[in-house]
């Protein structure tokens, strides 16, 4: 039976780009510390609704992958845009990443900007024809210094998200 890229052959080396939608959660108690007059004091202002899109690039030898991505997670809310450099905030918080492991699940590490530094674990099952089931965990560690100047000390982050994806291979 022919491999269809479902379960990869031993010692069959492939490229590949993956691109990913998806929904999931993201956790931050910075959202309550950057503006306690008006956030409420609720677990609503700390935990997020996220859109996610993600475009990821590996090289598989075998059952083992190596490779680089970029995730971009979109927070949903009211109190949940994340300030930085003073007067700025942005809710879309991205994550460039490098990746290694096995086909279905890899370590990361990267920078989550807008400034915390990322470790995670990613997912993947295959499905039909490049169709894939996505995952991902991702922990924010806290800066060494504070996002603006001494208003509060950074907390970590922590998202998790799941969606579609489909993996072209060239």
């Amino acid at each position: 039976m022919p491999n269809r890229g479902i379960t990869p052959s031993i010692g069959a080396e492939r490229r590949t780009i993956a691109a990913t939608v998806g929904a999931g959660w993201a956790g931050n108690d910075d959202w309550y510390y950057q503006d306690p007059v008006t956030a409420p004091a609720d677990q609503r202002t700390v935990n997020a609704g996220t859109a996610v899109v993600g475009l990821d690039f590996a090289l598989d030898v075998g059952v083992f992958r190596v490779g680089a991505g970029v995730h971009g997670l979109a927070t949903l809310g009211a109190h949940h845009a994340t300030k930085y450099g003073g007067d700025k905030e942005t809710r879309v918080l991205t994550y460039p990443h490098l990746a290694i492991g096995i086909t279905w699940v890899q370590i990361t590490a990267g920078y989550l900007f807008p400034h915390h530094i990322g470790l995670g674990a990613q997912a993947t099952i295959p499905v039909w024809k490049g169709l894939e089931l996505r995952g991902s965990f991702l922990w924010g560690l806290n800066p060494s210094t504070p996002p603006a100047e001494g208003t509060w000390t950074a907390s970590d982050l922590v998202t998790a998200w799941g969606g579609m994806g489909y993996r072209f291979s060239f």
